[in-house]
């Protein structure tokens, strides 16, 4: 069987400073995968599945892969991981949205979904539009078409707090929250109260996912062990790294990375970085 076929790209100008890119994912399979565990990013999406239905193990003692998912869905912002699994061949489009992104286009507050993958129609009334479409391209094209006419009417972004935003962003979530607050002339409830509003998470927590995310970025191009990588993206030690791990993953480093599946690699050491979130369009 071959690997997963996973690409990213921009969308429209016009869209790039609420979306950072449309990712697309297709795998050939016969039979059920392997469990999958999509681990938080620190950004909303739009999941647009074409393929055969995922199904949703629970670890809270309900029947394992018992939830289908639905197959057009808002993925909340993550603050723990959440376990899948396709059940066939895998076809699916995404719409990654900015970490402030996905607040003009939903206008309520992004806390009300954080932790939650809820269909689509619950939220917004969305055109299914891919008809035939099967080509990366003509997919890319018809999103285009569907979200530009979406955001065309949305009111204007707030600058200053896009550009606290994108400063814990281009930090990889070694920012303090007294520094955000300062930069936006806030106080720290103004500040949580802005970010659950219009990220989904606290700033203290958003900061946490970027961090545990740094990791895997740096371990995309670095062949050192991740206790050192750890150290490398601000951990104060491997207790700290450890315990932060734990809680967004559900298991130690060592038992993820020494299993870790195609389809999660792909949706943690994507090179994303904060020159994709440019609030000057």
């Amino acid at each position: 069987m071959s690997p997963p076929s996973y690409r990213e790209v921009l969308p429209a100008p016009i869209l790039r400073r609420f979306i950072e890119c449309y990712w697309f994912l297709r795998a050939d399979r016969a039979a059920p995968s392997d469990p999958q565990p999509i681990l938080p990013d620190g950004c909303m999406e739009l999941v647009f599945n074409l393929g055969a239905p995922f199904r949703r193990c629970h670890p809270d003692g309900r029947s394992p892969w018992s939830e289908e998912q639905p197959s057009r869905m808002l993925v909340g912002q993550m603050d723990h991981h959440v376990t899948v699994r396709a059940t066939g061949p895998v076809d699916v489009v995404g719409v990654r949205f900015h970490p402030t992104g996905a607040h003009p286009l939903f206008r309520f507050p992004m806390a009300e979904l954080a932790n939650e993958l809820v269909p689509l129609e619950d939220v917004v009334a969305l055109p299914e539009r891919f008809g035939s479409a099967s080509s990366m391209e003509d997919r890319r094209r018809t999103l285009d078409a569907i979200l530009s006419t979406r955001f065309e009417n949305t009111a204007t972004l707030d600058s200053d707090f896009e550009r606290a935003v994108g400063s814990v962003v281009e930090a990889e979530g070694r920012v303090s929250t007294d520094t955000l607050a300062a930069l936006m002339g806030v106080g720290p409830r103004q500040l949580e109260r802005r970010f659950r509003e219009r990220v989904g998470l606290g700033p203290k927590r958003f900061a946490k996912v970027l961090r545990f995310q740094s990791v895997f970025r740096r371990a995309f191009l670095d062949e050192r062990p991740w206790a050192e990588l750890a150290l490398d993206c601000g951990y104060y030690d491997q207790a700290h790294f450890i315990r932060d791990f734990k809680s967004f993953t559900g298991r130690s480093p060592s038992a993820l990375f020494s299993h870790e599946n195609a389809v999660t690699r792909v949706f943690t050491r994507r090179r994303r970085k904060s020159g994709l979130y440019n609030t000057s369009f």
